[in-house]
This record gives C-alpha cells, sequence and structure tokens, in this order.
C-alpha cells in the first residue's frame, strides 16, 4: 500500500508526540501553524509547544494506534485511539480524530476532536 508524503508527515508528527519530543513534532510545521485543542482553543507553535512542555512530565508514555487516514487534497483526516501511562500510575485513553492541514510538505493546521472527561486521570 502507498502512503502519501503529507501521510508520512502527519504519522511522523503523531510518533514525535508519542515519544516527547515536541520540538521535533513541531519543526514540521510553518512556523506560523495554528493549532486547536478541546479546551485550549486556538494555539500558535510557541504556545502549544509551552503547553506540552507543562504536560509531557505527566505522561510516562503514550501510544497512539491509527485506525485510518483519509486524504483530500491538503486535508488529512486520522482517526485514532490513543493509550498512556501517567506519572501518577493512572492510565489514560481516549478515542481521537485529528484534523491536519499541509502545505509545501509542512503542517499548516492541526485540530485534535477528543472527549476531555478522561483527563481527569491526569488530575487525580
Amino acid at each position: 500500500m502507498n502512503i502519501s508524503a503529507n501521510q508520512r508527515l502527519v504519522t511522523e508528527y503523531l510518533r514525535h508526540m508519542e515519544r516527547n519530543d515536541f520540538a521535533a513534532a513541531l519543526e514540521l510545521a510553518h512556523g506560523d501553524a495554528n493549532f486547536w485543542m478541546p479546551g485550549l482553543g486556538n494555539l500558535s507553535k510557541g504556545e502549544l509547544l509551552s503547553f506540552f512542555q507543562q504536560v509531557g512530565p505527566m505522561i510516562k508514555s503514550m501510544v497512539f494506534t491509527l485506525h485510518g487516514i483519509t486524504e483530500q487534497g491538503e486535508r488529512l483526516a486520522v482517526e485514532a485511539s490513543g493509550c498512556g501511562e501517567l506519572a501518577n500510575g493512572k492510565v489514560y485513553n481516549n478515542e481521537y480524530h485529528f484534523l491536519f492541514v499541509v502545505r509545501d510538505g509542512k503542517i499548516a493546521l492541526m485540530k485534535e476532536y477528543a472527549d476531555t472527561a478522561p483527563a481527569s486521570v491526569f488530575l487525580e
């Protein structure tokens, strides 16, 4: 099965996120990229990096299982499950739908749709 350069790019982004390598993940995005996450709203690349630097130490490990990628032009829809072990010993599981827009080989936009209730394990 052939996978496009854009699919490789978004998959690489998610793999960097699994390793808590946020700087490497964000290197795959344009300098003026926009990121949207539930509860946080729109974030610049720098704001997202700051957020992940705060949250990263709470995450011991994270694995995304990709269930499908649909690509139409520069837009990619990614269905995924996430399973993580947290520093507090809790397990974090969630279902995700990501929308990526890729321009000129870099991420221009990422929107993450997920249930916010499972995140309560971060605070327990």
